[in-house]
């Protein structure tokens, strides 16, 4: 059977972040706001991942990923200022262990969201002396844990979380006040390139990124001057800011993926959708994977997901996003993993649990793990290191989406593809 190869010791695997999956994180801003009624929902046990992490890896090998990508939750670690807590510094490194003696590499997120209470009680991420305090933290780290991580990324999405915290006020601490967006963004760029620097002086040969976020833009109209102006300011400030503050501290870049926005022609109006309601638009990844491409940075996707709780879109997504990789990696983009997201149902923020981006399905009830059927399908295409040419008949059910030349090519060499099962 041919296949779509993918480069040689290409990572593959799933995501997940300490608050979302392990439970019981009291120290933090987002159990508080939980607590106190100021969120929708509140994260609870979640899927109860800290005490089950030796399990939930142990399906990931049987998935056959070979890297994971997890976040440690800085308020375990640290709890009261300048205390660290040791119960949470040997939980942490069972976790980096389990994952070397299974052959799975850990990349490592310091910073996906949370923010300790003492840390927020103090101004969080406004002060100026917010870059301190998350350096003492990464200093931390890198001195019990660095023997086990050779790749780090400092933040998630830190435009989002400075939008979503600080300016449209819908997460701790609830502001709604654009010029404290801009600070906080300073001060988290300033506390990223400091963290790159401390990072290799620890290790001079560890990889240092950054989580980013990009949504696929394009003008509804590219005739309209108003119209191409508008989306590329939008794109500026949403997707090229921060990689162009900081691409020089980057040792690759991490791409999250999910969706294209309005006005956009990238995926028609009829478009497939989430159970989340968002629109799914492979070939959107190839496109920015074209716009990070000018900073010569190896790209890893970080994340890349749907909420499907029954599993009916999940596995045409996921080999429908790999064959928009297999485009871009075509075209000469240094394209070195994908990472699902998420390898576990896990606590979706504002959303809660009613969005399922699980691989492996959690019963909150019970904390049951039964592995979802697409799961299998990607753990096929990892035993290829590519997509078997027999799965692109996905691309008979996208005949309204403009394919990359890569992918139309790769499929017109195939005198016969046999359908993929339901």
């Amino acid at each position: 059977m041919e296949t779509l190869e993918f480069p040689k010791n290409f990572f593959w695997g799933a995501s997940t972040s300490a608050h979302q999956v392990e439970g019981q994180n009291k120290n933090n801003d987002w159990w508080r706001a939980e607590q106190l009624g100021l969120v929708p929902h509140q994260s609870g046990q979640a899927a109860n991942h800290y005490e089950l992490f030796a399990k939930d890896f142990a399906l990931a090998k049987q998935l056959d990923h070979n890297a994971h990508r997890f976040s440690i939750e800085w308020s375990r670690l640290e709890p009261e200022p300048g205390a660290f807590d040791q119960a949470a510094t040997i939980h942490y490194r069972k976790m980096l262990i389990a994952l070397r003696e299974m052959g799975i590499e850990p990349i490592v997120t310091l910073h996906h969201f949370t923010n300790p209470q003492w840390f927020a009680n103090l101004g969080g991420w406004q002060k100026p002396e917010a870059v301190k305090f998350f350096l003492r933290y990464v200093a931390y780290c890198l001195e019990h844990f660095g023997d086990y991580v050779n790749w780090w990324l400092t933040f998630n999405e830190p435009e989002n979380f400075a939008t979503m915290a600080y300016g449209q006020g819908v997460w701790p601490p609830f502001k709604k006040n654009w010029w404290a967006v801009l600070r906080v963004c300073l001060n988290l760029a300033k506390a990223h390139r400091r963290a790159y620097k401390k990072i290799h002086a620890k290790q001079p040969k560890a990889k240092v990124g950054m989580a980013h976020a990009m949504i696929a833009y394009a003008p509804a109209n590219s005739d309209n001057f108003l119209n191409l102006a508008l989306t590329r300011i939008v794109k500026f400030f949403r997707n090229d800011l921060f990689i162009k503050l900081l691409w020089k501290h980057f040792d690759f870049i991490g791409l999250n993926y999910y969706f294209y926005a309005r006005p956009s022609t990238i995926s028609p109006a009829n478009a497939l959708r989430s159970d989340l309601g968002w629109a799914i638009a492979p070939q959107g990844l190839t496109q920015v994977l074209r716009e990070l491409h000018r900073f010569r940075k190896p790209i890893i996707i970080t994340e890349n997901g749907l909420a499907d709780r029954q599993d009916t879109l999940r596995k045409n997504f996921i080999i429908n996003h790999l064959l928009a990789i297999y485009a871009a990696i075509a075209e000469g983009i240094n394209v070195r993993g994908y990472l699902h997201w998420s390898l576990l149902d896990s606590f979706e923020w504002q959303e809660g649990f009613s969005g399922r981006f699980g691989l492996i399905e959690v019963d909150l009830a019970s904390q049951a793990r039964t592995i979802r059927p697409s799961a299998w399908i990607l753990s096929e295409i990892i035993k290829a290191n590519g997509v078997p040419t027999a799965m692109l008949s996905i691309l008979n059910q996208n005949k309204k989406q403009p394919w990359p030349e890569a992918v139309k090519r790769a499929f017109q060499k195939i005198n016969r593809v046999n359908p993929l099962k339901s």
